[in-house]
């Protein structure tokens, strides 16, 4: 028995230690990759570094099958591969790792492949030779990668970072491909096709790309085509279903931005742009050899922000005609010149070819502060991919501003004959951002080495600021105070308003603090520095005289209270003072300074207490504030006495003192505001996507689907009975169902997209934005939209219960055309009459410095 036992024990041990050496084998190859690719090259980095610098791929050939119904990809690809003299070492690729390799061969010698995740390393190759390497694999490739492809039986979608052929990332090279697949189905691909055939089933294509590429992209589907000329230049946009008039708008805005980008930095030498538009692409993004991927345009999906188009076409010239290095251990600053530049480009092209203000509004709304602990010359492709989009876009920013300064510095025109003579000098090449920076020196003959120092190589900002304003006869004195670690001393904009309107003047700053005497003929009542975003200045609350308050957004409860959301300093997603307002002007409005900045979610109790929810949520109700039993978790909304919040795994509810606690284990939020205690019988409650609804009473649940709902756009509304609700789903309808029914009756369909929408607390009015940004309302007992005519832009609204809307408007200076320089008002609209009633939105600033500031808790 003994000696048993010693068996049994020692056969557990190999056990043990097999799934030991499995787990830690798995982990090394596959475990990271599936978490984001970039942690396995991460640690290869060193490794990488040595090798791509010796190696060059000449060219690729290959031969790819194709079968979506088995989701199977077959290859051979041939490539032609320089090894520098006296380099001679290790061949480092990328592939799939759904793509199995089955053998890989140099002139008729088998190599031997070490393969981590999706890195391949190849066997040593004689240096200062160039090799022919044939590399045979098979598979899926669906694993995670830096782009996802989209693997499916009518579909198949491979973006160039999903490897889905071997890469290395550094070199353009000549490509040549041969694809077969199913006859029917159509192949997007970047070249000119040599030949094609079609026998039994099967369909053959042979094409070339006419200029090396970095990376290619390859689509197949049951595509229909939109083709769109302007001069040379051709638009394709790939599709399976849309609507036809987004669908060419979207061709002539790919000519347009071609035709731009080509008078700036020539050609780009592509056979012409394409775009591929799929329901399984979430995010748009740049698929390489000139193909765009983009979210289906369905008859009522919102088209994607030309700005952002524009950055993906600029794709074409920065990072696919030049690249930047993505080594982990030494970038050089190659993140920054393809996506700085891109993100510049991208600016300019919005402001040439729409307009100053759709320019200047698209950088206010989408401004995030880049104020990160990573100096921008440091960061690297491969951490811009692992980084989700949040974490990404203030890097782009940084990189615009860095590039819109340089432009004002040495002036646009040369700024734009360096980049085309960089793009032409160093085409198909992978280069560091020192040989844009030597461009600019001898061309504008400026010394940028400080510039470059101080805005890539460390973290620091300019921040300029007004610190005082003084008027005497005839003129005006502004003092501007540089408070950032970066001291600007190129040229600014002043802008100054009087009774005689606004005048723009161009000054520069002697020292940190400088002060200028401007002429005017009336006392200035307002001044702004940099008012047009000239300047990479994070601070911009300090740019304006007086100081204001932002306003972003107006809630309302059914008994006359209104809160306007706001921000002391401008930056999206930070809004810090909450501001109570009323229709009766003799009631003084009050401010609120939140606990901490954030998106508050407001709610309101039948007696119009506003419950305010942060990570601190506290309860607004006369004059007493009150901080909530409850330190974590999501706002939702009362039920008559009752509040609920919910977290990652129930719906909480209690009394509003904290009492009785109940828990309901559904894991999934509701939407704000879509509660009804419906008598004795429960409560309804939406769930987050807004089609499946929740009944609660007592301990038990019941979950029901709104069918024809997709999703909800504004918070569901309960009729009087509590057995009907109403729905605004983001394709533009209006629904109303009753529970029990297996449909729901469409009561309005306005075939387009909505960007703003609410209904009314009972669910008899809507409001919401129609295409041109103007407010309409509709009853649901006769709903015909009307119009109505409100001066300036909408920047928010919301219901006082049943009929009543409260509006909120930016009145902005036509010089000045940012919401940051406006003029905000307030309206009060009767749904029935449509009559108005407005007045100037209070400013909290001067409120908040104001003795009766009602205080935090």
């Amino acid at each position: 028995m003994p000696r048993l036992r010693r068996i049994v024990l020692a056969g557990l041990f190999a056990v043990f230690c097999a799934a030991v050496l499995w787990a830690g084998w798995n982990w090394w190859n596959r475990s990271p990759l599936t978490r984001g690719g970039p942690w396995v090259l991460g640690r290869l980095a060193a490794e990488w570094e040595r090798t791509l610098g010796a190696q060059r791929i000449e060219s690729t050939r290959i031969e790819v099958a194709l079968s979506p119904v088995e989701k199977r990809l077959s290859a051979t690809a041939v490539m032609r591969i320089q090894v520098r003299e006296g380099a001679a070492g290790a061949v480092n690729l990328l592939l799939n790792p759904g793509l199995v390799i089955e053998s890989v061969e140099c002139e008729g010698r088998a190599l031997r492949v070490k393969r981590r995740g999706n890195t391949l390393t190849l066997s040593t190759l004689e240096g200062g030779a160039t090799h022919d390497v044939t590399l045979r694999y098979a598979g899926t490739p669906d694993a995670a990668v830096l782009q996802a492809p989209v693997i499916r039986p009518e579909e198949w979608l491979l973006p160039m970072f999903s490897f889905w052929y071997p890469l290395d990332l550094s070199s353009f090279s000549n490509l040549e491909g041969h694809i077969t697949y199913p006859a029917g189905m159509k192949l997007v691909h970047g070249g000119v096709v040599l030949e094609e055939s079609e026998a039994d089933g099967v369909k053959s294509t042979a094409f070339r790309e006419v200029r090396p590429v970095i990376g290619a992209a390859l689509a197949l589907g049951n595509y229909k085509e939109q083709v769109q000329t302007a001069g040379s230049t051709r638009a394709t946009v790939r599709y399976t279903s849309g609507n036809e008039q987004a669908l060419t708008a979207l061709a002539q805005d790919l000519c347009a931005l071609e035709n731009y980008y080509r008078s700036i930095f020539g050609e780009d030498r592509f056979t012409g742009l394409q775009a591929v538009t799929s329901d399984a692409i979430s995010e748009a993004h740049y698929g390489g050899n000139g193909i765009l991927m983009l979210p289906e345009l369905g008859s009522r999906s919102a088209p994607l922000p030309f700005a952002d188009l524009a950055r993906l076409v600029a794709q074409n010239w920065w990072g696919h005609t030049v690249g930047g290095r993505w080594f982990t251990t030494r970038p050089d600053g190659g993140e920054w010149l393809q996506s700085g530049l891109a993100e510049y480009s991208a600016w300019r092209a919005l402001r040439h070819l729409r307009g100053q203000r759709p320019y200047l509004q698209y950088r206010e709304e989408g401004f995030i502060a880049w104020d990160t602990d990573q100096p921008l010359s440091q960061v690297n492709m491969l951490e811009r991919f692992r980084a989700d989009t949040a974490d990404a876009a203030p890097l782009r920013q940084k990189g615009g501003a860095i590039c819109a300064m340089l432009a004002g510095r040495i002036g646009r025109e040369t700024f734009d004959t360096v980049c085309a003579n960089f793009l032409e000098v160093h085409r198909y090449s992978v280069v560091s951002h020192h040989a844009l920076v030597h461009e600019l020196e001898m061309v504008a003959e400026i010394d940028l080495q400080e510039f470059f120092r101080q805005w890539l190589d460390t973290v620091h900002t300019v921040d300029l600021a007004i610190a005082s304003v003084r008027n005497e006869p005839g003129r005006v004195l502004i003092e501007i105070q540089d408070a950032g670690r970066i001291v600007w001393d190129g040229p600014m904009e002043i802008a100054v308003e009087t009774d005689a309107g606004i005048t723009l003047h161009q000054v520069r700053a002697e020292d940190r603090t400088t002060t200028i005497a401007l002429p005017a003929a009336t006392p200035a009542t307002a001044a702004w520095v940099d008012p047009f975003l000239e300047i990479g200045d994070l601070n911009r609350a300090n740019n304006r005289w007086p100081a204001r308050l932002w306003l972003t957004g107006v809630e309302a409860s059914a008994s006359g209270e209104v809160l306007l959301r706001g921000m002391r300093q401008w930056q999206p997603g930070r809004e810090d003072v909450l501001l109570k307002a009323h229709a009766d002007e003799q009631v003084p409005a009050v401010p609120f300074a939140l606990p901490e900045p954030g998106n508050p979610v407001v709610t309101w109790r039948h007696d119009g207490a506003a419950t305010i929810g942060t990570a601190h949520p506290v309860l607004w109700h006369g004059d007493a504030i009150t901080r909530l039993p409850v330190n974590a978790g999501h706002l939702q909304g009362w039920v008559e006495d009752r509040i609920w919040f919910s977290n990652d795994v129930n719906w909480v509810s209690m009394t509003g003192t904290g009492q009785d606690m109940i828990r309901v284990p559904l894991g999934k939020q509701p939407v704000a505001g879509s509660f009804v205690h419906a008598a004795a019988t429960g409560a309804w409650l939406f769930r987050e996507s807004g089609t499946q609804i929740v009944w609660y009473h007592g301990a038990n649940h019941e979950e029901r689907a709104v069918p024809g709902a997709d999703g909800a756009h504004a918070a569901p509304r309960w009729e009087a009975d509590g057995q009907s609700a109403v729905i605004v789903d983001p394709k533009g309808r209006i629904l109303r169902w009753t529970v029990g029914e297996a449909t729901s009756t469409t009561v309005l369909d306005l075939s387009y997209p909505l960007r703003l929408a609410a209904l009314s607390a009972s669910g008899h009015y809507a409001a919401w934005l129609d295409p041109a940004n103007t407010l309409r309302l509709a009853s649901l007992q006769t709903p015909q939209p009307l119009y109505v005519p409100l001066e300036g832009d909408i920047v928010d609204f919301a219901w006082m219960g049943d009929e009543q809307l409260v509006v909120l408007t930016a009145g902005m200076p036509a010089q000045l055309p940012m919401r940051m320089h406006s003029r905000m008002y307030v309206h009060w609209i009767d749904a029935a009459t449509l009559r108005v009633q407005s007045r100037p939105a209070p400013d909290a600033v001067e409120l908040l410095a104001n003795a009766a500031t009602v205080a935090a808790p």
